[in-house]
């Protein structure tokens, strides 16, 4: 993010605005990132600039590591060799109950710190990622006073059904078009 500020005008942005959109663990990167800023885990790399953004898309993203292998899903979300067990060094989730924290966008969510605004998109048939993941941050978002928006994409699942298609993609036009 520092990277794109130091070099926005060179490649035609606008170091001022700055949005980030990611799907599933790429949600999971984009909130990790936003809701921690200059903060920990941050390098410093290019420290003399900001890593604050305006605002940000999460479509499906995990987000509560440490309750995630409690909600139903087609994979298995505990052990060393799934994804999130690989996320954490190759530990069970249920092991590390620490490191799963660290790793949860959700831990960095508090009433004392403004974070980016924050869209939230999820279908409610997600067997991957629990729909509960988003719930869980939205509520407590919501809790802490965080500008937040969740949106329920009824009938979705994990991935592009039910978001690649025009209403879903003008619902994120809109709302980066309104806190940019």
């Amino acid at each position: 993010i520092r990277w794109m500020k130091l070099h926005a005008q060179e490649y035609g942005g606008n170091a001022d605005k700055i949005a980030l959109w990611g799907d599933s663990s790429g949600a999971h990167t984009i909130l990790m990132a936003g809701f921690t800023g200059d903060s920990y885990p941050d390098n410093g790399t290019y420290g003399q600039v900001s890593c604050q953004v305006n605002c940000l898309v999460d479509w499906f993203g995990p987000s509560d590591f440490e309750n995630c292998p409690y909600y139903p899903s087609i994979i298995e979300h505990q052990s060393p060799e799934s994804g999130l067990g690989v996320l954490l060094g190759g530990k069970s989730v249920l092991d590390c109950p620490e490191e799963a924290r660290k790793a949860s966008p959700i831990s960095y969510v508090t009433a004392d710190k403004t974070l980016p605004s924050t869209l939230i998109m999820h279908g409610n048939m997600d067997a991957i990622v629990p729909f509960n993941q988003s719930v869980r941050l939205y509520e407590k978002m919501k809790e802490c006073g965080q500008d937040v928006e969740m949106i329920c994409v009824d009938g979705a699942g994990h991935g592009y059904g039910g978001f690649s298609n025009d209403g879903a993609l003008e619902i994120v036009e809109k709302y980066i078009r309104r806190h940019l």
